[in-house]
């Protein structure tokens, strides 16, 4: 993994943004005994596990703790993010588990559209088939992106605007199922941005 230099893409002032957290709920109404986590997302020792396209990570900050800092660049490939692969999960069978909870951080003075995706270890016939959501993080807001295996409210094609400081609920595409016997990756993208930013 890239720590502490540019690759290519824009080369403008970044903005940034920080992943506090990744952690397993065993609900989508997330409280604090109904969590595990997942990694130490901040571990410098695994940043050479973690993939990365068009973006710098490295250590930083956030009320005190350290987190995983991203800056998130342009490039004509698009959808620049990070890939979180299970060789570094402490659980890889999430059969247990109703909710995906990710913690970020926008230091910009925009608001970001945020997307999670989860690959299960089994063939998918086409793309339509990705277990994934977005949602809006408000500029300079921590937000608590919650991604459902099962809704209640049933599967909705797209998510809402998020009007919480605190946590956002992501709906994945109508359709698709998550196979959580085996997990094979998590991806945390930005889609198609114009301009740098940071997480």
């Amino acid at each position: 993994m890239n720590t502490g230099k540019n690759v290519p893409g824009n080369e403008e002032a970044g903005m940034k943004m920080r992943i506090v957290s990744i952690l397993l709920a065993f609900t989508a109404f997330i409280s604090g005994e109904t969590t595990t986590a997942l990694f130490p997302v901040s571990d410098s020792t695994l940043y050479e596990k973690y993939k990365i396209s068009s973006c710098v990570a490295s250590t930083g900050k956030s009320g005190g703790n350290d987190v995983l800092e991203l800056k998130l660049k342009s490039s004509p490939s698009g959808w620049p993010g990070i890939v979180f692969s299970n060789d570094i999960f402490s659980i890889t069978d999430w059969s247990a588990y109703g909710a995906l909870a990710v913690t970020v951080e926008n230091q910009n003075a925009d608001e970001l559209r945020v997307y999670l995706r989860v690959d299960d270890a089994f063939p998918k016939p086409n793309a339509w088939t990705l277990y994934q959501g977005g949602a809006v993080v408000p500029a300079g807001k921590v937000l608590r992106l919650v991604l459902p295996f099962e809704s209640p409210w049933g599967r909705l094609r797209g998510a809402p605007r998020v009007a919480s400081t605190t946590a956002g609920l992501i709906l994945p595409s109508g359709g698709v199922t998550l196979r959580r016997q085996k997990i094979a990756s998590i991806i945390l993208f930005l889609g198609k941005p114009t301009k740098e930013y940071t997480l």
